[in-house]
């Protein structure tokens, strides 16, 4: 018979120490934030307080405006404000109208005309103090450049009327999406009350939001309008297998937070773990754009 090892198992004790400070291994430290967004200083944005806003939502395509009108109108009716005129200006496809009723568009898809649309809808959202969210869609922004050949100083003469312009600019990591901010700029259209939204829901979800948005915060086109005063608010991602359930079955955000559909529908409700993720977004939503609450 083999004559077993004196020593199967080596004992713990021949590798202890006695008398020995060890130092404490501590937390890795976060990431830091890319360089650009460490080095934006944004000026104090205005008060809007008590005042109608209209909001215009200006971006290429998918940048999130209709996802944005959408919480705002949820945003109104959560906290008991008044309804907003809905209008969708898009030459293209006019997604906010098959999400509400009601929503105001344009009679064709023609630029001038629209431009002369836009200019009677502001006249009278500014004569009875209505507040307002147009959605321009990709490419319909060409219908505001259309009026601000007439009216450069477009939002300075409502805002002397006491309603607020607000410019929002969602944006998506394609560094071209800054262009139409910075086109409209150009073209005179500079409301007090500017928004850079950056939509994370657009982003790769493996990589840290700033610094996917590096090359857009660097841009010298969005540093002009930060400098100038616009704010800079990063929208949330909402889990897109969460938000692709609550687009096919058409739920406003509330429902689909509380588990309920319209009366008749066919389908369930969004699941309890999938509701949590849709609270735990619009709760996120409200904590990004505490900075911009007034305009709200």
């Amino acid at each position: 018979m083999a004559k077993k090892p004196d020593e199967t198992v080596i004992p713990m004790s021949r590798f202890r120490r006695g008398g020995e400070v060890v130092p404490e291994i501590g937390a890795a430290p976060p990431p830091p934030q890319a360089d650009a967004v460490r080095e934006l200083a944004m000026k104090p944005p205005p008060d809007l307080t008590g005042k109608p806003k209209i909001w215009c939502l200006l971006s290429s395509n998918s940048g999130g405006k209709t996802t944005l009108a959408r919480w705002l109108v949820h945003r109104r009716a959560e906290t008991g404000g008044d309804p907003l005129i809905l209008a969708a200006l898009d030459p293209g496809n006019r997604s906010l109208a098959t999400w509400f009723s009601g929503v105001e568009q344009p009679p064709n898809r023609d630029t001038r005309t629209t431009a002369r649309w836009l200019r009677d809808s502001l006249d009278y959202l500014v004569a009875d103090k209505l507040s307002a969210v147009l959605d321009f869609g990709g490419g319909g922004e060409t219908a505001l450049a259309e009026l601000l050949k007439d009216q450069p100083d477009l939002a300075d003469r409502i805002a002397d009327e006491g309603t607020a312009l607000v410019a929002c600019y969602p944006l998506t990591p394609r560094v071209d999406d800054i262009f139409v901010a910075a086109g409209l700029e150009a073209a005179g259209f500079r409301p007090s009350a500017t928004m850079l939204l950056l939509n994370e829901g657009k982003a790769d979800p493996a990589l840290p939001p700033a610094d996917v948005f590096d090359p857009v915060i660097r841009h010298s086109a969005f540093r002009a309008i930060v400098a100038r005063g616009a704010q800079v608010v990063w929208m949330p991602a909402l889990d897109s297998e969460v938000m692709d359930e609550i687009n096919l079955k058409g739920l406003p955000f509330a429902m689909a937070r509380d588990g309920r559909v319209p009366d008749g529908a066919a389908f369930s409700p969004i699941g309890g773990l999938r509701r949590a993720a849709v609270g735990r977004w619009l709760a996120m939503m409200e904590l990004r754009h505490e900075r911009v609450r007034t305009w709200l």
